[in-house]
């Protein structure tokens, strides 16, 4: 078995395929890290209760301009707090009330690698 230090503090990296431990490097570790710090909500790990984006809590919020500047805060906190070997360069929220969705593009700058 091989192990990797996990430069994001508690969020786990490894996924199970065929019985067999696979190992995310570079940009698809990078890419994976963030997907599973987006879809965590603060207070639902146990004994880490401030991991997470909050990103799910907002799910039933009035999608207005309110809602975008609490997006985008929520996901540049979250990233420098817990993947410090990123910078975020950009965090762009569209809103589409009419069919009320959001989305969400995080452009960002992989520090060890200088990929963006």
């Amino acid at each position: 078995i091989q192990s990797i230090v996990n430069p994001v503090k508690g969020i786990p990296t490894d996924c199970f395929s065929e019985g067999r431990t696979v190992i995310l490097e570079g940009k698809d570790k990078i890419r994976e890290d963030l997907l599973n710090l987006f879809s965590i909500d603060q207070g639902e790990v146990f004994f880490n209760p401030d991991l997470g984006s909050n990103l799910r809590s907002a799910l039933f919020e009035l999608n207005d301009f309110v809602l975008q500047d609490t997006l985008t805060y929520y996901v540049t906190e979250a990233v420098t707090k817990y993947i410090p070997n990123i910078q975020v360069k950009d965090v762009a929220v569209r809103l589409n009330p009419d069919h009320c969705k959001v989305r969400i593009t995080v452009d960002y700058l992989i520090i060890s690698l200088g990929i963006e």
